[in-house]
Formats: C-alpha cells, structure tokens, sequence
C-alpha cells in the first residue's frame, strides 16, 4: 500500500503527467469516469483483502477477457494453449457496464490546482465529443490533427510559432467507450498565460466560424494515413488496433476498411463536427500553476 501511495505522490509531483487527471476530474465530473484512477489515499491504506479479492473475481476471469495476438506464432497451438489455461466458463459471461451519460452544464468549469515553483504552466482546455464507438469518431480525429496534430497545424503555427507564447501545444480527442474529450494541452510560461488563452479561444472560434480550407483536410489525411501504415507494421501497435475494436465489442476493421473511411471523409462533416463540439458553455479548463483566482479565467471562457 505504502508503494501506492508513493507513487501517487511521484505522479502528482510531475505536471506534465498530473495535469491529465486534473482535466479528467473536471469534465468527467458526476459520472464515475471523474474519478482518479489511483483513488483516494485513504481507500488505498484502508482496501482490506477481501474487498480486493471480490473485486478480482467479479472481473477477472476468461469470458470477461480479451487475448490478443500478434507476431510469428502457430495458430493452432496458440489457440491449444489459450483454450487450456482460459477456459471459457459457459455459465460466466462478459460483463456488460452501464452507459455512462454525458452531463451537460451551464457554464464554463475550471480547476485549478496551485503550485508555485513550476517551471511551465500546464493547460488543458476541452469539450465533452463523440464516443468511441461512434462511426463519426474518425472524424474528430481529423480534426485534432488539423488543430494541434503536427509542427504545420494551426495552433503550434499560430500560438507557438507566430506568437511565441507557448513551449508546446497540441490538440487530441480521446477517452473511453460511451464519452470522450476534445482538447487542447499546453506548455506555457506563467506570465503569457491569460493572452494564450486567448488566442487559443480565437483560433477555435475561427475554425467554428469559418471552417476549414479543403487543402488543410487533404493534407491532414495523407498525414493520418501515412502514420496509420507506419504504425502498423509494428507489432504490439497492430495488436493494440485490433483488441481496442474487440474491447468496445465494435466489428473489427481492417487497416484498408480505416483507409477508406479516412478518404470518404468531407469538408462540411469536418466543420460540422467543429461547430457541434465547441460550446463555451460547456468548456472546461485545467490549470497546475501559481494561481488560484478563477475569475480571470472564467471571463476569458465566457466573452
């Protein structure tokens, strides 16, 4: 228990690292994906045996399973092996969870958890998107790599490059199987903070307004494809891509069916999906840095 804790500690020590759990708390709020994966401190030095034990048995067992494989292997000694040490129990079957649902609120929400000698300000600005499981979910994608995806997207040009006021920044949209998160991450010095704020929300209220350039998304789609086919001559990369389809109980697809619906991809869906997901009122906003006052943020967010 005490090396749990420990860890924890080591974790929130990092901003870098711990700024991703503040921002999940955050938007996730109310629902059990809000909660930190590590847990409270004092449920880790209180978990008795038994509760630790049910707990592995409600779960872990071979019908709630997934064993995926990738490589140089024979089929049908692997599958030998896997039928002799899982076998699958016909009265067991595999869990099914509750839908998780999305909450919606009024006005913009912002944490901020203070630390006074940081060497970079941590941000994550985000928005409740699309799950996993949705078809549509490729198209959000799309979108983060047009935003913060590569050195040419718009805000590392326009926030890093053009302005100088961040170390880095990037834009992603990722989460878990009924919601997930659009968002926005940066590297920032503490005194240009508020104005990054700022041009970040320009930026997006652009992308809103006037929708992206029919270049941007073709050039965003050979660098998603190029990637995706890279990636996937790897190994514990391709063996990943297929048990992520499987553990959302989607159809499993192969790489040339993704490729396709990359390509069938249109201009109006992108700024469809831009314009559906960017919301201030339903903006959220995580901050580790010397501050504590939310006011100035709030304004930001909300005019």
């Amino acid at each position: 228990r005490g090396v749990i804790v420990e860890e924890i500690n080591m974790y929130e020590d990092n901003p870098l690292m711990y700024i991703g759990d503040v921002f999940e708390n955050l938007i996730y709020k109310g629902t059990k994906l809000g909660y930190s994966i590590g847990g409270p401190r004092k449920n880790i030095i209180n978990l008795s045996r038994n509760s630790l034990y049910n707990y592995y048995q409600k779960y872990y067992y071979s019908a709630n399973s997934i064993i995926c494989l990738a490589g140089n292997f024979q089929e049908k000694k692997a599958l030998r092996l896997i039928n002799k040490f899982f076998p699958i129990a016909k009265k067991r079957k595999r869990v099914n969870f509750k839908k998780v649902k999305k909450i919606k609120k009024k006005n913009p929400q912002i944490s901020i958890i203070k630390r006074k000698n940081v060497e970079q300000v941590q941000l994550i600005l985000g928005f409740k998107s699309i799950p996993k499981k949705d078809n549509k979910f490729l198209r959000t994608q799309v979108l983060a790599n047009i935003l913060g995806g590569t050195m040419s997207s718009r805000l590392f040009l326009e926030i890093r490059e053009k302005r100088g006021l961040c170390y880095f920044i990037k834009a992603s949209n990722d989460g878990y199987e009924d919601l997930t998160s659009f968002s926005i991450q940066a590297g920032l010095n503490k005194e240009k903070i508020y104005e990054a704020l700022k041009a970040i929300k320009e930026e997006l209220n652009k992308l809103k307004e006037e929708g992206l350039t029919k270049e941007e998304l073709e050039k965003t789609k050979d660098n998603i494809r190029g990637r995706l086919i890279l990636k996937l001559e790897s190994a514990p990369v391709k063996l990943n891509f297929y048990a992520s389809q499987e553990l959302l109980g989607k159809k499993i697809k192969e790489l040339d069916e993704m490729l396709k619906e990359l390509d069938k991809i249109t201009l109006s869906q992108i700024n469809k999906i831009a314009q559906d997901i960017i919301s201030w009122p339903q903006s959220n906003l995580a901050i580790i840095g010397p501050f504590q006052n939310k006011n100035k943020f709030l304004n930001i967010l909300k005019n």
